[in-house]
C-alpha cells in the first residue's frame, strides 16, 4: 500500500484554491524582484491555512506548475520553484488572467528583475573561483503551452517579454560581459597561461556592437575562441534573444564560437557554454522578419 500512496490523488484544486495559490506565487516573486528576504516554507504554511486540506508537497508542485506555465510564456520564475510539467489547465487560464490584469504589477516584476541595479558587489563577485562559476548547460525542456481559447496562439502585451526586457537593458548586458572578461583571465591564470590573459579582449566596447561576439579570448593552446555572452538574472532556463548576425556568426566560427550563458546574475552568478553553431545547440523561434514590397 504505502509504495502505491505517491500515485493517489486528491480532490481536483478548485477555481479559489487556484487563485490563491497563483496571488501566493505571485507575492513571492514580487519580494523575489525587490531583492526582501522570504521564507518558502512559511509563505506555504499560511496558503496552506487557506486551502482545502492540501499537502505541503501538493502545494510546492502547484508552484512548480506556475513556474512551467511562466517558463513557456518566455517570463520570469521563482528560482526556488523549478518548472514541473501537466500543468492543471484551470492554473494556466488564471496565470494568463493575473497577467492580464489592469491591477498587475507583473510588468513592474519584469523590468526589476532584468535590472543589473540589485547584483553583487564586484569583490563579492571576483573573490570566486572560475570553476566555482561554471556550470552544465540545463536540460531541455520539452514544455508546449495550449492556449485556452482554442487553436490561435497566446500572445501577451510586449511590455511582459522578458528576454526583449534584458536585451534592451544595456546595463545589464555591459555588466555581464565584464563578468566574463573576469571569468576568462581568471580561467588562463588559474589554468597556468598568465601569458594568455593579457589577450582576453572587450571587442564590444572596443569596437562597438556588431561583430556578432563581445569577447576574444584563448584557449590553453593559444587559439582564439570569440565569445557571446547573454545575460539574465532568472535560471539557467531562461529564453533569451539571439540575432541573426549572432547565428550567422556562430556557423562562420564554427567550433571557435562560444555562447557564454551568464544567469542568476543579480544573486549568485553562474554561466554555462554552448560551442559551435547555434542553429544546433538551440531550439529556435522565429521573432521578426525583415519585409521586403511583394
Amino acid at each position: 500500500m504505502l509504495a502505491n500512496r505517491k500515485h493517489v490523488r486528491g480532490p481536483d484544486w478548485s477555481e479559489d484554491e487556484v487563485r490563491e495559490t497563483v496571488r501566493a506565487y505571485f507575492e513571492m516573486l514580487d519580494k523575489e524582484s525587490r531583492g526582501e528576504p522570504y521564507n518558502k516554507s512559511e509563505q506555504n504554511a499560511l496558503l496552506r491555512q487557506k486551502l482545502a486540506s492540501r499537502s505541503k508537497g501538493a502545494v510546492e508542485l502547484k508552484h512548480q506548475n506556475i513556474s512551467s506555465v511562466l517558463y513557456e510564456l518566455g517570463l520570469p520564475w521563482i528560482n526556488g520553484y523549478k518548472p514541473a510539467r501537466n500543468a492543471q489547465g484551470l492554473l494556466r487560464q488564471i496565470v494568463i488572467d493575473h497577467l492580464s490584469s489592469a491591477s498587475s504589477n507583473v510588468p513592474e516584476i519584469v523590468i526589476r528583475m532584468a535590472s543589473a541595479s540589485n547584483r553583487k558587489p564586484d569583490d563579492q563577485i571576483t573573490s570566486r573561483k572560475w570553476s566555482e562559476v561554471l556550470t552544465d548547460r540545463p536540460d531541455a525542456q520539452e514544455t508546449v503551452l495550449t492556449p485556452p481559447n482554442g487553436n490561435r496562439k497566446l500572445r501577451l502585451p510586449r511590455k511582459l517579454d522578458f528576454a526583449e526586457v534584458e536585451d534592451r537593458n544595456r546595463e545589464l548586458g555591459c555588466a555581464g560581459e565584464e563578468f566574463v572578461v573576469w571569468f576568462e583571465r581568471t580561467r588562463l591564470r588559474e589554468s597556468g597561461c598568465p601569458d594568455l590573459a593579457q589577450y582576453v579582449r572587450w571587442v564590444s566596447r572596443e569596437l562597438g556592437d556588431g561583430l556578432g561576439y563581445d569577447v576574444e579570448s584563448r584557449n590553453l593552446d593559444g587559439s582564439t575562441i570569440y565569445i557571446e555572452v547573454k545575460t539574465t538574472n532568472g535560471g539557467a532556463s531562461t529564453p533569451f534573444l539571439i540575432s541573426q548576425n549572432e547565428l550567422d556568426m556562430s556557423e562562420e566560427l564554427g567550433e571557435d564560437f562560444r555562447l557564454y550563458r551568464v544567469y542568476s546574475f543579480s544573486s549568485e552568478p553562474k554561466l554555462f557554454i554552448l560551442s559551435g553553431s547555434m542553429r544546433h545547440a538551440l531550439k529556435l523561434q522565429p521573432q521578426t522578419y525583415r519585409a521586403y514590397m511583394s
